[in-house]
């Protein structure tokens, strides 16, 4: 494979960076952002000062790959809850009644999934992976052996070199590696690098 090497900088935690005040029932297309805009999938936060557990929200957007993606979750109950699914953009959110005078705002938390970068798994060979780092992250590299390309298949994940790193890691990954990305688990600031190359034989 070609060496690639992508820069994230990635967008600090916003409870609103999505939506502020969303009330009704939707669905709701009109975002004060559609994505974070660092081309990452994070984990999204509903929030609300009332109660709405007795509403069922289902949210449509797009995974860090651009992959359409859906989820029904539960509303808030006066607290913030988060979306299991990373998104990297917002199609519309629709809910199952009406919020009435409440209201609901939609952001995200420092949590990152990278794109998946491929890789060729017929390799004697795994990929050399380097993730860089400026300023302040948590991360860990990752691997997988799941076709990629398929968008139905849900990939398995394997930790790649050190797990919760903080500073910047080189690894490689196994012959048979499909594709790697990186998780985030926590961020003030900071650009992420990642690199990847692979031998030809």
């Amino acid at each position: 494979m070609r060496p690639k090497q992508i820069v994230y900088t990635l967008a600090a935690l916003s409870a609103t960076g999505h939506a502020t005040g969303l009330t009704g029932t939707g669905p709701f297309t009109t975002f004060t952002a559609a994505g974070t805009g660092d081309d990452t999938g994070h984990q999204t936060t509903l929030t609300s000062a009332a109660n709405l557990s007795g509403i069922t929200m289902v949210i449509v957007g797009t995974d860090a790959q651009g992959n359409v993606q859906t989820e029904s979750i539960a509303g808030p109950n006066a607290n913030t809850i988060n979306l299991v699914k990373y998104y990297k953009t917002f199609t519309r959110i629709t809910a199952s009644a009406t919020l009435g005078a409440n209201t609901m705002n939609v952001g995200w938390t420092a949590l990152v999934q990278t794109p998946i970068i491929p890789c060729d798994f017929a390799k004697l060979t795994g990929p050399m992976v380097i993730v860089g780092v400026g300023g302040t992250i948590t991360f860990t590299a990752q691997q997988t052996n799941t076709d990629v390309f398929n968008a139905a298949l849900t990939p398995t994940w394997a930790t790649l070199g050190t797990a919760a790193a903080t500073a910047t890691a080189t690894t490689q990954a196994l012959s048979g590696t499909t594709g790697v990305r990186v998780t985030v688990a926590s961020h003030t600031s900071g650009v992420l690098a990642l690199s990847v190359s692979q031998a030809r034989s």
